[in-house]
């Protein structure tokens, strides 16, 4: 069976996470970037194969950067924009690491705006997931049978 397209994309996405992290973790010698970046390059390896394994791996990831979107979403909602939250949000989405210096004009941006953030963040791993469980992508993953 042909690998969907979308999957190329998705291998992509998951690769250039993993490159953000581990540059961030050479760049401030930061062991747990490092540690993050690691899960990300082993599924891109098995999602590239496709391997099964490899499915069901990246949909725990997604599943955990959804719910790390969502406590970030739910900070927000507290009206806690603290350097905490940008600082997890660094070590899950490394190119917010670039928001750090900006977080006091969260505290005087509209609400609309202030969760369109974690929203974008809660974005992502869901058109992730629902793409993950799409039937040919599914049926690529499960015909391989590895």
């Amino acid at each position: 069976m042909q690998r969907p397209f979308g999957l190329l994309v998705l291998i992509l996405l998951v690769c250039a996470n993993g490159s953000l992290q581990l540059w961030l973790g050479i760049l401030m010698p930061n062991p747990f970037f490092i540690a993050l970046a690691i899960p990300s390059f082993i599924v891109c390896y098995g999602l590239f194969r496709g391997d099964t394994w490899s499915w069901i791996s990246a949909l725990a990831l997604d599943i955990f950067y959804l719910a790390a979107g969502l406590l970030v979403w739910a900070f927000i909602a507290m009206n806690q924009y603290d350097l905490f939250i940008f600082a997890v949000l660094a070590h899950l989405y490394p190119v917010l690491v670039l928001l750090i210096p900006v977080a006091p004009i969260f505290n005087n941006m509209p609400v609309v705006l202030t969760h369109m953030i974690p929203a974008l963040l809660c974005f992502i791993p869901v058109i992730m997931i629902w793409y993950l469980r799409k039937s040919h992508v599914k049926e690529f993953f499960l015909a391989k049978g590895k």
